[in-house]
């Protein structure tokens, strides 16, 4: 099975400032980390529940947040901007969507 999650930053715990939200921002490194943390820990969920692939879009400002190299091998990062479909790029021909800091 295939799994897509789109993230956002704004509805992120923690997220709280617009420094978090800006990539000049004193605190955008924080919720980088933040924002792939909290993915990771949703992609392992589905890949234990045996979805065998997930993809992830990037999906704030800029759409280049998330740190691509703390995710795993069976995750596809839809990032950059701008591109069809924004921040829903990659849902198509997947079983389940989630949607996380909306």
């Amino acid at each position: 099975m295939r799994a897509f999650i789109s993230v956002d930053l704004e509805g992120m715990p923690f997220v709280v400032s617009l420094e978090h939200l800006v990539e000049k921002g004193t605190l955008y490194k924080e919720a980088r980390k933040i924002a792939t943390e909290i993915t990771l820990t949703v992609v392992e969920v589905l890949h234990n529940a045996g979805f065998g692939e997930v993809v992830i879009a990037d999906s704030h400002g800029p759409m280049v947040n998330l740190l691509p190299e703390e995710l795993p091998e069976y995750t596809y990062l839809v990032r950059g901007y701008p591109r069809p479909m924004a921040m829903v790029a990659g849902a198509e021909k997947c079983d389940v969507a989630l949607f996380l800091g909306y």
